[in-house]
């Protein structure tokens, strides 16, 4: 769907399990990781910014609202309440930074 996702069950299975859906905070995760890498934007990066951004605007969305932390892996999970703001905001600030467009 344009993102990122990885599943809470990745923790129980002991390998990677893809989400049903990309999410917010594991988008910017991975697009910031991109920004680190490349001297400019490639094709992926520049598809999935205005996903970020507008994913983000959803409010209550289920993109933002998967848990990223693990509690006790296959039992309970974390949801970091400020990671969709802060983690595609420092995305954003890195992108404009080093490309110089948003």
């Amino acid at each position: 769907d344009g993102g990122w996702g990885e599943s809470c069950r990745s923790d129980a299975a002991g390998a990677y399990v893809p989400a049903p859906y990309s999410t917010v905070v594991q988008t910017a995760w991975a697009l910031d990781a991109l920004i680190a890498v490349y001297d400019q934007p490639t094709g992926v990066m520049e598809e999935a910014m205005p996903l970020l951004i507008a994913w983000n605007r959803e409010e209550g969305g289920r993109r933002a609202a998967y848990p990223t932390g693990a509690g006790l892996p296959g039992h309970f999970y974390i949801r970091y309440h400020s990671y969709p703001r802060i983690w595609p905001l420092l995305t954003l600030a890195h992108y404009a930074q080093k490309y110089g467009i948003v």
